[in-house]
């Protein structure tokens, strides 16, 4: 098999074995529901089992299948070990079939975050609407993912709504971050990062309206940084002020 026809088949065998990156995040969610109260700790679990324990598991499976059916095609010498004859054949598949692995590491690595969040919020029964209402009001954003409490408070006053990004290291984009909170016309966002590429000073990022919402380890470290923040400072308080009274916790 040439390889233009390897990488082909490669593509369509994987599309049979793995999984959306959403699928592999609700497998975890499941598993884990007991201790989402613990968000820090629930957030580094699912993330975690859904690599580890159920994409990793599929890889495997993918690429045991399609080294099979390579393996069906081959033609061995009876006089030889059948698998140096293999690798001393398909080599280069076989380095195509890792880079091909590795790249879809890469592209989920942060994929899932955004669907993570959204099921906190789902359980904690915190009102929110997804960056469509920015859309259907003709502005465009990319890096915002939630709007919180409602469509209806963004339009009546935009001084009660909070919104949140969710970026898995601060490399991603921050600036465009900043530059779609003040096109929409709010002061300040949540940026939720599970990335420790935090710097000494984060001045440039937290005095533009960003408060970074990481876990409590990271925190730690910059103690003077007063937009700095827990998941639960997030979710068990934070977030609370811009709820209706009616759902705001008692504290």
């Amino acid at each position: 098999m040439d390889l233009t026809n390897w990488e082909n088949l490669i593509k369509k065998t994987r599309s049979n074995f793995i999984k959306d990156e959403t699928d592999y995040i609700n497998l975890a969610v499941e598993k884990n529901i007991k201790i989402i109260e613990n968000t820090s700790d629930f957030i580094k679990k699912v993330r975690a089992d859904a690599y580890h324990e159920f994409f990793l598991k599929d890889e495997f499976e993918f690429s045991k299948s399609i080294l099979k059916k390579l393996s069906d095609l081959t033609t061995y010498n009876k006089d030889e070990n059948n698998t140096h004859q293999f690798i001393d054949q398909y080599f280069e598949h076989i380095y195509r079939l890792c880079l091909s692995n590795t790249q879809s590491r890469r592209s989920r690595s942060g994929a899932g975050f955004e669907t993570l969040i959204e099921k906190i919020l789902i359980h904690k029964k915190i009102p929110y609407q997804d960056k469509s209402l920015l859309t259907e009001n003709n502005l465009e954003v990319k890096e915002i993912d939630f709007i919180i409490p409602s469509k209806e408070q963004y339009i009546a006053d935009k001084k009660k709504v909070i919104a949140i990004s969710c970026k898995t290291s601060l490399r991603e984009r921050w600036e465009q971050v900043v530059a779609e909170k003040d096109h929409i016309g709010l002061k300040k966002i949540l940026l939720f990062t599970i990335g420790d590429d935090l710097k000494k000073d984060n001045k440039r990022i937290t005095e533009r309206g960003i408060i970074i919402v990481t876990f409590p380890e990271i925190k730690e470290k910059y103690p003077k940084e007063k937009n700095l923040i827990t998941f639960e400072d997030a979710f068990n308080e934070y977030i609370s002020k811009f709820l209706p009274k009616k759902m705001k916790k008692p504290k």
